[in-house]
């Protein structure tokens, strides 16, 4: 499973959630990891999600994103944040941040436009080589909102977009 990944660094999930609480031995498969420590650290993740893991397991391109300090666990703060489209047009855009994903709305919403999902998220991160990239595209109504999105101003945004459709 893991050939294909083991010249990069690459993260581990399921179709939904990864173990970022286990992030040392449980999430972050770095470039070079014999079939034993892949193995150990596969064994963590799986035991990690437990009766949580969906479906599959997924290796995902681990990506050089900004960080902004860390948690009181030692897990990195980084650069990411959830952008909710409702027929591929932005709801709200995201709290200030700097630099910001919105220099960069046309590119979003069509790639929105292009789904058949009318309410959906792209998750985007600010890459330490200054670039904006989608780490993850969801649906809508099982992603949760990001930390300082204020509830009442999003559904409310979102009952304007809805009712205007």
């Amino acid at each position: 499973m893991y050939q294909g990944f083991h010249e990069s660094d690459a993260i581990i999930k399921d179709w939904v959630k990864s173990a970022k609480s286990r992030w040392k031995d449980g999430c972050f498969i770095p470039a070079g990891t014999d079939e034993e420590a892949f193995r150990e650290i596969y064994r963590v993740f799986r035991e990690e999600r437990s009766k949580l893991f969906n479906r599959g397991v997924v290796l995902r391109e681990f990506m050089p994103i900004v960080e902004k300090g860390s948690d009181i666990r030692g897990l990195p703060i980084i650069e990411e944040t959830r952008l909710f489209f409702w027929k591929g047009k932005l709801v709200v855009p995201p709290s200030a941040l700097s630099p910001s994903p919105m220099d960069e709305l046309a590119r979003w919403e069509m790639i929105a436009s292009r789904f058949s999902s009318s309410f959906m998220t792209i998750d985007v991160a600010y890459l330490e080589d200054g670039s904006w990239k989608i780490v993850e595209v969801g649906d809508g109504g099982v992603s949760g909102l990001p930390v300082g999105l204020d509830p009442e101003r999003f559904y409310g945004a979102l009952w304007n977009c809805v009712g205007m459709a």
